[in-house]
């Protein structure tokens, strides 16, 4: 897969008390804070807050997964 587009390194601050992700016009935007913010690789969060597994998606709408050596995600009793 590749990248439609890639964040550059310390773009969100993992000690912020305060993060808005605003999507442009007309588009989601999403308050959280830095606890909010999944740092372990494995997990992701959607646009209510919720954990899940981790799923980039380019422009494209293609789809894939960051696998962590170590790491074993368990979802609703299913490992990943």
């Amino acid at each position: 897969m590749t990248s439609g587009f890639i964040l550059p390194d310390n773009f969100l601050d993992p000690a912020a008390a305060s993060i808005e992700l605003n999507f442009g016009p007309d588009q989601d935007v999403i308050n959280l804070t830095g606890d909010d913010v999944p740092s372990d690789g494995a997990w992701s969060i959607d646009d209510n807050l919720n954990s899940m597994t981790n799923s980039p998606t380019n422009f494209a709408g293609e789809t894939g997964s960051v696998n962590i050596p170590g790491v074993l995600i368990f979802n609703d009793g299913f490992e990943f």
